[in-house]
C-alpha cells in the first residue's frame, strides 16, 4: 500500500487571508498538521515538524526574506535548508523571491493581489467584486494544481481573466519549479535589491493603510 504524504500547513490566522482555508480544509485529517495560532506554533516546534512532514504548505501574508506571522518572520533563511527535498507550496506575495533565492522546489506564488489596499499601492483598477471573484477563483485554481503533475497548466486554465484587472495582474505570478536553477551573482544581487526593495514599499504601504482608516 503506497503510504500518505503528511502534511504541515502554516497559515497565520488572518482575516485577509481567509479565502485561502479551502486549499487545505479537505485534505486528509489523519496526515495533515494544521498550525494557524501563536499557540499551536508555539506549542509545535517549527524545526521538528517540518522534518516529520513530507509536503510543506505555507499560507499567508510575506515577503521576499519570508512567511510573516505572530509580528515575525515564521518562514525565514533559517528554515531553508530544512525545506530541502520537501514537497513545498508558497502562497504569499514575493515567495518567488525567496524560492529562487535558496533553490527550493515546487509551487509558488510571486505578488498576489487580494485586497484593496493592495491593489491601491500597485495602481490596479479594482471593485470589491472583482477583488471577490479573484480571491475565490485564485483558491480554487491553487487547490486544483497542488494535487496535478501539470500545475502551471491547470492554474492558467482556471485562473484567466481579460476583463478584471487584478487577476490581469496577478495570473502570471504563479510558478512552479522542479528543478534547481543556481543563481549567478547578478541575479542574487537582484533578489537582494528586491527585498530591500520590499521593506521600503512596505513603509509606503503602512503609510497608505494609515490613511485609509
Amino acid at each position: 500500500m503506497k503510504k500518505s504524504k503528511r502534511t504541515l500547513v502554516i497559515h497565520p490566522k488572518d482575516v485577509t487571508t481567509d479565502f485561502l482555508i479551502p486549499i487545505y480544509k479537505s485534505l486528509n485529517p489523519n496526515t495533515t498538521t494544521i498550525l494557524t495560532t501563536y499557540e499551536e506554533v508555539e506549542k509545535n516546534s517549527l524545526a521538528t515538524q517540518i522534518k516529520k512532514h513530507d509536503r510543506i504548505i505555507m499560507l499567508g501574508h510575506g515577503f521576499p526574506g519570508g512567511l510573516w506571522g505572530f509580528d515575525r518572520l515564521l518562514i525565514n533563511d533559517s528554515n531553508a535548508e530544512l525545506l530541502r527535498n520537501k514537497e513545498l507550496v508558497g502562497i504569499w506575495c514575493h515567495a518567488n523571491q525567496f524560492f529562487e533565492k535558496h533553490g527550493l522546489l515546487g509551487i509558488y506564488s510571486g505578488m498576489i493581489i487580494s485586497e484593496p489596499l493592495e491593489a491601491i499601492f500597485y495602481s490596479v483598477p479594482y471593485t470589491d467584486s472583482m477583488i471577490h471573484e479573484s480571491n475565490t477563483l485564485f483558491t480554487k485554481a491553487v487547490t486544483e494544481s497542488i494535487t496535478s503533475t501539470t500545475p502551471i497548466e491547470i492554474f492558467r486554465d482556471m485562473y484567466r481573466s481579460e476583463s478584471n484587472p487584478v487577476m490581469i495582474y496577478n495570473q502570471d505570478n504563479f510558478f512552479h519549479a522542479y528543478e534547481v536553477h543556481q543563481l549567478e551573482d547578478n541575479e542574487q544581487a537582484m533578489v537582494d535589491y528586491n527585498a530591500m526593495e520590499e521593506e521600503w514599499e512596505m513603509d509606503n504601504y503602512n503609510e497608505i493603510a494609515h490613511e485609509q482608516q
